[in-house]
């Protein structure tokens, strides 16, 4: 959601739910729902899913995952239970929104905690503080959000004033950093906007125009699309640029399909329904396509391995004649080591040829293994001729498949694809589509897949509990650069330090987490422990093995105490 949508989205929501009270709080998937009291008001909605936050108000009748709840719900449903919204802040400067409510303590007394909803693309989290500014509770536990300085914005107040065009120079036009340059307070969508109206009048004029759209004009709710909104989920859609949420006319939009609503939240409501449904095809159309690449690659493969395999057996006509020759000159080859000298009875001209054999054979045993590896070629080859027509004809199935992904695919096409590769590979290949979709969504939302703790560095560690759990960890949850660690001579949990930023971890957060790895294996009572510590990229699963056995191609291994000193996550913020 934009930044200059959701100031106004903030503006529409304000008279509806300042003075409400708060009447329950849940999670579904990445998004958090507040309802209030009377029933019949609206529900706000957060979607901190980092690919697209945003904030809205929609019908409360929705699904209530009422079960499986993330920490951080469960303890926005204690501290927030009865509390009064008292006011609704936008940083100006940033999607950032702040909610602050007068809730009651366990002993009844009143007292100001702040809902802060960070909005902002991939740091996209949720944050409850005490009227101080002190975290008491946070969405998503990521590395540098612990520290009170990030909430500094919080009590200064002239961060929360309402933003204004008066903060942009008109008469530098394109040129301006604040209009088009990497700190520019235009999005995507409104950097896109001016460049289209810069080409139909002077840079000033177009920076006008849009700054008048932006803030002298009321609102109008609009979502965009290449598509039908109806089409959603049955045709791809580029997220990016083939739909839309704005609240201005877009001249650069022109040609979209224009849907008009009652309300920016109903605007909203309706563009994350649809970019829901189409994220859903899309993930479901881009899973197959990368499963049918590599089955691609596997088959590819085997036909390279089927072309060496014929190059070592198709000249197996040789092993019978020299069986035949070594027979045939019983009486006047002669042996020399491993080889034998004959005349070769099968060229015209008879020269005398050295034929190789075994140290210490008799020439009726060399013969004998001649003519027995003549049989095994000849048997080897019609093997070889019998898997190359049927790696052939799979690879030629595949590619046939992946030709019908190519272009404008829909819906219809892609469940005629899916059942053919089922019904091919022989496997469960939807679940194998929607599984990491589906670990990915559990993420977002703050699922608890594995223990999790928080070292003295502020990484985020996860734990497996048993070998189903340390598979999705390690190979759907762990990102490349992620540290992988485990037991060196133990069975005993998959642990990864997550590294989102992709920096080099620091040694004690590594330690931390070897630390942790002992303690969770066998060797729990061992004095001392030796663990393996890689990056998940040099982690591979061989074939057909079971749950969590893995295979490293590189690591380093410490050895430690077995301790669980660290604080578990989905506890209270330290």
């Amino acid at each position: 959601m934009d930044n200059f949508y959701l100031a106004a989205v903030v503006r529409e929501m304000r008279p509806e739910i300042v003075g409400r009270t708060v009447a329950r709080v849940y999670a579904r998937d990445a998004d958090l729902i507040i309802e209030f009291k009377p029933a019949n008001t609206r529900a706000l909605v957060a979607s901190l899913d980092p690919s697209s936050p945003g904030m809205f108000l929609a019908d409360p009748s929705r699904p209530d995952a009422s079960s499986g709840q993330p920490p951080f719900a469960l303890t926005l449903r204690k501290e927030l239970a009865g509390a009064r919204v008292l006011a609704i802040e936008k940083a100006a400067h940033d999607r950032i929104v702040r909610l602050e409510l007068e809730a009651f303590s366990l002993a009844g007394t009143k007292r100001t905690v702040w809902l802060i909803l960070m909005l902002t693309g991939r740091s996209a989290n949720a944050v409850l503080t005490d009227s101080n500014g002190r975290i008491e509770a946070m969405f998503a536990k990521r590395r540098g959000l612990i520290a009170g300085a990030e909430m500094r914005w919080m009590t200064e107040q002239d961060e929360l004033r309402e933003y204004s065009p008066d903060s942009i120079s008109i008469e530098s036009g394109l040129t301006d950093e604040q209009s088009l340059g990497p700190d520019s307070l235009f999005g995507p969508v409104y950097r896109k906007e001016l460049s289209a109206r810069a080409m139909a009048a002077d840079p000033g004029a177009a920076l006008r125009s849009l700054l008048d759209d932006l803030f002298e004009k009321k609102p109008t709710p609009l979502v965009y699309s290449r598509l039908p909104l109806e089409q959603a989920g049955l045709r791809l859609l580029d997220l990016k640029r083939d739909l839309i949420l704005a609240h201005i006319e877009l001249a650069h939009a022109r040609g979209m399909h224009r849907n008009e609503f009652a309300s920016l939240s109903e605007a909203a409501d309706r563009y994350y329904e649809v970019r829901a449904k189409a994220r859903a095809f899309s993930d479901e159309f881009n899973a197959t396509r990368k499963l049918l690449a590599r089955e691609i690659t596997k088959c590819e493969a085997a036909i390279r391995s089927i072309a060496a395999d014929r190059a070592r057996f198709e000249d197996f006509e040789k092993f019978k004649r020299y069986g035949d020759l070594i027979l045939a000159s019983l009486s006047t080859a002669r042996v020399s080591g491993s080889l034998v000298s004959l005349v070769d009875y099968y060229d015209p001209q008879q020269p005398e040829i050295d034929i190789p054999i075994e140290n210490g054979d008799t020439l009726q045993q060399a013969a004998s293994r001649y003519f027995s590896r003549y049989q095994q070629a000849k048997r080897g080859l019609a093997a070889v001729a019998k898997r190359e027509a049927e790696v052939g004809a799979r690879l030629a199935l595949l590619r046939g498949l992946a030709e019908r992904l190519e272009g404008d695919v829909g819906a219809e096409r892609l469940a005629e694809v899916v059942p053919r590769l089922r019904s091919h590979l022989g496997t469960d290949v939807e679940g194998k589509l929607k599984h990491r979709s589906a670990d990915r969504a559990a993420e977002a939302g703050g699922a608890q897949i594995g223990r999790r703790f928080v070292t003295s560095d502020g990484y985020e560690i996860v734990v497996g509990r048993n070998d189903a759990e340390n598979d999705r960890i390690t190979f759907r949850i762990a990102k490349s650069n992620d540290v992988w660690l485990h037991t060196a001579d133990y069975a005993g949990s998959h642990v990864i330090i997550r590294n989102p930023n992709r920096e080099d971890v620091p040694q004690r957060s590594i330690h931390e987490a070897a630390e942790l790895a002992a303690f969770y294996s066998q060797a729990k009572r061992d004095a001392k422990v030796a663990v393996h510590w890689t990056l998940r990229k040099f982690v591979s699963k061989p074939p057909r093995a079971k749950p969590g056995l893995v295979r490293l191609s590189s690591f380093k291994t410490l050895l430690v105490e077995p301790r669980c000193k660290m604080e578990r996550l989905g506890n209270r913020a330290r």
